[in-house]
């Protein structure tokens, strides 16, 4: 019963935070634009001071946002509201001067959580919504907070598939990460490898000073050393171009793509191929051209299923 009444004061909460949300829209500010990137949040929040009536509308939108208990799960519930919702949100936790307070990392970072660690949450049509706010709000985090969420990453990766115990509860779960949320490492690791100064993660939970652009490499080399389950290898080949790696870590990454290419079916191929052969405008194009051609000739001796 309590999880009913949780349920319904989410979905309570945001119809009112979307309510308050459209009256400000329809008193004609921010209503251009999505507000889902920094510069229309900016645009859209500066304009509260402009007159009693837009600044009345964001006070209600901050008052209604106030009350809604769990952002997540208000989005979970959303449906066909989803992107009003997911506008009132940023409007909400904007200061005065469209700039970020505080109150939108605190919103940001547990739903970015919930994008990695709940597939359910970016299932469907609605996940690529989810998943592009999201992104233009991962400048609004902390260099330690995006390494958290590239650590979780990192994890779920190397285990999807794999039975794991909950801590909390200590109930058993599969871990299954959903290839949506690969289109976040390349922007988390540009705001990472932007910081001067972050603490590199060690064994034991342990960390050491270091620079962003040691922890992009770190983060590259983790890529390519940890088994690529079958299932996310094609979507893996995908999200390495958007790395902006060096040229000796470009390499690492098309020799691994390439190797893991080996536990593909064949009419997968194709597909992946064409990923490597893009890669190659960024470099390495002879080894790469050389490294395809190797893996078409071997096609035959390959333990590959035609299935």
């Amino acid at each position: 019963q309590m999880e009913v009444e949780g349920s319904q004061a989410a979905a309570g909460g945001a119809t009112q935070l979307i309510a308050a949300f459209r009256r400000h829209r329809e008193a004609g500010v921010g209503g251009a634009g999505s507000c889902l990137t920094q510069t229309q949040n900016r645009e859209a929040a500066g304009t509260a001071g402009k007159g009693s009536c837009a600044s009345e509308r964001v006070r209600e939108c901050r008052e209604a946002f106030e009350e809604l208990e769990c952002p997540v799960e208000a989005i979970r519930k959303a449906g066909d509201d989803l992107q009003d919702l997911l506008r009132a949100m940023l409007l909400a936790t904007q200061g005065a001067d469209g700039k970020a307070d505080g109150r939108n990392t605190n919103l940001v970072m547990p739903i970015a959580l919930a994008c990695i660690e709940d597939a359910s949450l970016i299932a469907g049509r609605r996940g690529k919504e989810v998943v592009d706010f999201v992104i233009n709000q991962i400048d609004e985090l902390d260099p330690d907070m995006c390494i958290e969420l590239m650590e979780i990453l990192l994890n779920n990766i190397s285990n999807d598939g794999q039975k794991r115990r909950c801590g909390e509860t200590g109930e058993r779960y599969t871990v299954e990460v959903d290839t949506r949320c690969f289109d976040l490492i390349p922007k988390l690791l540009l705001t990472i490898a932007q910081a001067p100064s972050i603490k590199m993660p060690l064994s034991g939970g342990r960390t050491r000073p270091g620079t962003g652009q040691e922890y992009k490499r770190y983060t590259i080399q983790q890529l390519v050393s940890i088994e690529w389950p079958k299932r996310l290898v094609l979507a893996m080949a995908d999200t390495v171009r958007y790395l902006r790696a060096s040229d000796a870590d470009l390499e690492l990454c098309v020799k691994k793509v390439l190797r893991e290419a080996r536990q593909l079916n064949k009419q997968d191929l194709p597909h992946l191929v064409y990923h490597v052969l893009l890669l190659s405008s960024q470099g390495h194009r002879d080894m790469i051209i050389r490294k395809v051609l190797e893996l078409i000739n071997d096609l035959d001796d390959w333990a590959v299923q035609d299935g």
